[in-house]
């Protein structure tokens, strides 16, 4: 696994899943989170198996997919609580700390938005 994270070589990565793939995931109302990741994981991979520095030493993965489930635990497509798309909330719950281990790489804990935003754009 690879700790040393560019940002730079993140955002210039041509993504393998086309929307179309992301889509007919989220389109199928059995989906999973993990099915989700699946696809990210084609990409991020080495990302996905880094530490978020936390002591329980997860994973970016484990600690996206058990948020992603949290929220699909406690809400449905039709109960989101405010007027955004479920299908998008969804997203932003996996990727919202996928800048968390290169900031945790470069020992720049604070910073961790710094990295992730810009990857949120390109979803």
């Amino acid at each position: 696994m690879n700790d040393s994270f560019e940002l730079s070589e993140l955002l210039a990565c041509v993504l393998t899943f086309t929307r179309v793939e992301l889509e007919a995931v989220l389109n199928d109302p059995h989906h999973t989170s993990e099915q989700i990741v699946a696809l990210l994981e084609k990409d991020f991979s080495d990302l996905l198996q880094a530490s978020v520095g936390v002591w329980e030493e997860y994973t970016l993965r484990q600690h996206s997919l058990m948020v992603a489930n949290q929220f699909r635990r406690y809400f449905r497509s039709d109960d989101v609580p405010v007027s955004i798309e479920y299908r998008f909330l969804e997203i932003v719950f996996l990727l919202h700390d996928f800048g968390k281990p290169i900031a945790w790489a470069k020992k720049e804990r604070n910073a961790q938005h710094a990295y992730t935003i810009p990857l949120l754009k390109r979803f």
